[in-house]
């Protein structure tokens, strides 16, 4: 995961050692160790894009679906129809599936610049922020980083009410690590969403 943040691929210093990671059992490793070497070539990037893709969609694995998807987060470079599949696959996933949120959080950053159904998308924002106030630490702080990175004015509201702590009884406790989380991720949000309008 380090080798992929960082957008070095170690399969030329390191093809045995990064094979094995990429064939292991360890499907988590795995996963981790394609998105490194995407960074290999743009033809890479572009085909594990859209393997990343398919694992979020369709992969039996809901840990595995999840590592896709943030790594979507991560790298981008959908292409309009692809982006299209993910956001209606967000809005037909199950209510009780613990991917909707992430997948709704994943269409709402990676959309691409030419998308032009902005119906689609209004209704992914809806579904992303639907009871916002009764999300988890980690559901607020995945949706926090997200509209860091997109978010607009009209978002502000709901990051200033989890720096605000509102809404978190039964959830976590105001002095938790978990808390003290949300709360400088909703600040990082806001900062960004602040300098946006600037």
């Amino acid at each position: 995961e380090t080798l992929a943040k960082l957008q070095y691929s170690p399969m030329k210093k390191f093809p045995e050692i990064t094979q094995e990671a990429l064939t292991g059992s360890n499907r988590n490793m795995a996963a981790y160790a394609l998105w490194s070497v995407s960074y290999g070539s743009d033809s890479a990037m572009k085909a594990n894009t859209r393997l990343f893709n398919k694992m979020t969609l369709t992969d039996d694995n809901q840990v595995i679906r999840r590592i896709s998807a943030y790594i979507l987060r991560r790298i981008k470079g959908l292409s309009t129809a692809e982006w299209t599949e993910l956001a209606q696959a967000a809005l037909a996933e199950p209510d009780t599936s613990g991917m909707k949120q992430s997948m709704f959080n994943t269409a709402f950053v990676t959309r691409p610049s030419d998308v032009v159904d902005e119906n689609l998308f209004e209704k992914i924002t809806a579904g992303m922020l639907k009871g916002y106030q009764q999300f988890t630490a980690g559901e607020r702080i995945e949706l926090a980083l997200s509209l860091a990175e997109k978010g607009s004015e009209n978002h502000l509201t709901a990051m200033e009410d989890y720096l605000d702590n509102k809404n978190i009884t039964g959830l976590y406790e105001i002095n938790s690590k978990e808390g003290a989380d949300v709360r400088a991720t909703a600040a990082y949000a806001i900062l960004a969403i602040q300098k946006r309008l600037q």
